[in-house]
């Protein structure tokens, strides 16, 4: 259904490893670790308590731990070239399905145009990485909306609806910087690969993978990113 939709092809198969939660808090906390030095970490977290973006004494660790263990629904794996899926309910229902939609495309994503290419955690270029992850996010979300739209019955768009409140409750405990940080490659990635989508399909789209937007200016506005305005 996936590659249908998309219109790329499946240069190889991949099948999804189901995790459950405490699965999943085991990889995440993994890979903060390999990837956040103790130092840089300290100093992150220092800083942002001083400018007021976390109170004080905050484990900028634990809340970030305990965030993506709650609003990771799976994610794929550029490095080993895998997909997961989590099923907190213990079951495959609409939630998992929407969720391996969603990350399948990332691997055609990677298969045809290569995500490590893509900088998204450059150095001192932090703006533009979140730009080059929302044109990564919003073309995998806008497609999981046109998938669910298409193939899932009144019940399971009644489970999508319904959503997780525990995972709600701890995404409204979360101070705006980190909760916005994380959502905005979704929810304002969508509008922009929505915007390029709408002028010209997917081809459009996947012309923009060989000119990721350069800012997030462009992306929050699609006019700069069209007559490449720069930032």
């Amino acid at each position: 259904d996936v590659i249908a939709l998309r219109g790329l092809p499946a240069k190889q198969r991949l099948e999804p490893t189901i995790l459950d939660e405490a699965q999943l808090r085991v990889r995440i906390e993994a890979q903060f670790r390999a990837e956040n030095p103790p130092a840089e970490i300290a100093a992150s977290q220092a800083t942002l308590i001083a400018m007021g973006l976390l109170p004080p004494g905050t484990s900028l660790e634990t809340l970030y731990v305990n965030l993506l263990g709650s609003q990771v629904a799976g994610y794929y794996d550029p490095a080993t070239k895998q997909i997961y899926v989590v099923a907190r309910s213990g079951r495959i229902g609409a939630v998992e399905k929407v969720t391996f939609a969603h990350e399948f495309t990332h691997a055609l994503q990677d298969q045809n145009f290569g995500l490590k290419g893509i900088q998204t955690d450059a150095i001192g270029q932090g703006d533009q990485s979140i730009a080059h992850l929302a044109l990564i996010e919003g073309d995998a979300s806008l497609l999981m909306t046109q998938w669910l739209t298409k193939k899932l019955d009144a019940a399971g768009m009644a489970e999508i609806l319904a959503g997780d409140p525990a995972a709600q409750a701890q995404l409204d405990a979360t101070p705006p910087f980190l909760r916005d940080a994380l959502l905005f490659p979704y929810t304002q990635g969508v509008l922009f690969v929505s915007s390029i989508w709408s002028q010209g399909g997917w081809e459009a789209v996947d012309r923009a993978f060989g000119r990721p937007p350069d800012s997030t200016e462009q992306v929050l506005h699609a006019d700069k990113y069209a007559t490449d305005e720069r930032p």
